[in-house]
């Protein structure tokens, strides 16, 4: 099972921000039910492209909760990112 992981990772550090950012946002929106909306604020429509801004993501919960994503592949700047 360990080397399945390792595969995961070393494939997640080939891709670029925009594509992590869309990985990202594939797990979360079908593992999370009840969204009465998913926005991709931090994706450009029709391309694999980030936007500037904050937060990357946000969505609505049929329970009125909002909730904002932030995404990063770096270590460094976290804190000001958030």
């Amino acid at each position: 099972m360990n080397g399945r992981f390792e595969q995961i990772e070393n494939k997640l550090l080939e891709i670029d921000s925009a594509g992590f950012q869309k990985i990202c946002d594939a797990i979360l929106y079908p593992r999370e039910q009840g969204y009465i909306t998913f926005n991709r604020t931090g994706s450009q429509l029709g391309k694999l492209k980030t936007t500037k801004g904050t937060p990357d993501t946000f969505f609505k919960t049929d329970d009125g909760k909002l909730g904002y994503v932030e995404y990063t592949t770096t270590n460094a700047g976290i804190i000001k990112k958030i």
